[in-house]
């Protein structure tokens, strides 16, 4: 029997998830609600490179279950643009001068950006009509709810990176798939 973690976020992701939530003022009531193990995570993201994936999960469903879904949605837009975002923007900046800032190819790009902080998570890319499209975001076992707010908030702040108005809306699939319709102007 494997004891390998399902699936993986990189101690950069982490910590970026947490900054963002000491910013929005919610990291202590958070880490007050959090397992011990988990709170441990919490105080020490560096504490190994890889973590299994359950403990952002963990730190996510607290921070929804203390403060809601607009406050993870909120966290998941300012990871991206506190601390994700500045890591990809040097590619992103590239990839913006070749396409003219076109939402949907930099959004065909986002499973390779994520590769530097999740591991075993698919992540799809289908091109709408116009100025829409759709992210699939898949992971191998089922995850908290709260984890599509993140995704939301993230995917927003994508939008805005590359200076686009516009709207992210999730659809239920399944307890392990996220799907999202991006819009945008």
């Amino acid at each position: 029997m494997s004891t390998a973690p399902s699936y993986e976020v990189s101690a950069t992701y982490l910590d970026a998830n947490l900054k963002a939530l000491r910013e929005a003022g919610h990291f202590d009531s958070v880490l007050a609600a959090l397992s011990p193990e988990l709170k441990a995570a919490a105080q020490s993201p560096y504490g190994q490179s890889w973590w299994p994936g359950k403990v952002n999960e963990g730190i996510v469903a607290a921070l929804c279950a203390v403060h809601g879904e607009q406050a993870v949605e909120q966290v998941g837009f300012l990871s991206v643009q506190r601390s994700i975002g500045p890591l990809v923007m040097p590619f992103l900046r590239v990839l913006i001068a070749v396409t003219g800032a076109d939402p949907k190819s930099v959004f065909s790009k986002l499973g390779q950006f994520s590769t530097s902080s999740t591991r075993g998570v698919s992540i799809d890319w289908k091109p709408g009509e116009g100025t829409r499209g759709e992210i699939t975001v898949t992971y191998p076992t089922p995850v908290d709810p709260a984890v599509k707010a993140l995704w939301r908030g993230g995917l927003r702040c994508g939008l805005t990176m590359l200076k686009r108005e516009g709207r992210v809306d999730d659809q239920h699939v399944d307890a392990r798939t996220l799907r999202y319709q991006i819009v945008w102007q």
